[in-house]
């Protein structure tokens, strides 16, 4: 027997168990009690485009475009992240409070961002363990559930393979009972 199947299956069904991911009432209780623009801009990025906290740190203004940002992910891969008009603009807009081509000037390294999340986790009241890779498997599930589209996440987020977003795809799965709850059958 191959001991690297083994070995891949048991990491696999580790990394399916330690997942964890928050849901939107999580996430809206977290922005309810953001106080400062940029860190709401950060939470809001991470929220609705699933990068890496180190990605949305480097992030420059030259990596907007209109209909998306242009992102140097892991090894230096390149891809582009299709993003909402709405948070283009906001991104576009922070830019008057400071000039810089860089977007996040005062939150600059991922323990920074941990230490700001966590701050505004306990403000409001949430029990999860926060930390940033968390709003990349919110984004994820969150993805999966709206749109039902597993090749396009996985584009987004830059994956090789499609290993991560089947374990995605795990989570996002609905129970059967409700699914049969949102059936249609014709009345006979």
């Amino acid at each position: 027997m191959d001991n690297s199947l083994i070995k891949r299956e048991h990491f696999e069904i580790t990394k399916y168990t330690k997942i964890e991911y928050i849901v939107e009432q999580d996430y809206l209780d977290l922005l309810s009690v953001t106080t400062k623009d940029e860190h709401r801009l950060l939470l809001r990025l991470l929220w609705e485009t699933g990068l890496r906290i180190s990605e949305a740190l480097t992030l420059k203004y030259s990596d907007i475009y209109p209909d998306g940002l242009n992102i140097v992910g892991k090894r230096g891969t390149q891809r582009f992240v299709p993003c909402q008009a709405q948070i283009l603009g906001e991104l576009m807009r922070y830019k008057d409070t400071h000039g810089d081509n860089k977007i996040f000037q005062k939150v600059k390294t991922e323990p920074g961002a941990l230490y700001m999340m966590r701050r505004y986790a306990k403000k409001s009241g949430l029990s999860k363990r926060i930390h940033p890779h968390l709003f990349r498997h919110s984004f994820a599930i969150n993805f999966l559930k709206q749109t039902g589209d597993p090749f396009s996440l996985q584009d987004i987020l830059g994956h090789a393979s499609m290993d991560m977003v089947k374990i995605y795809m795990r989570l996002a799965k609905e129970q059967p009972r409700e699914q049969i709850k949102r059936m249609y059958f014709p009345k006979t």
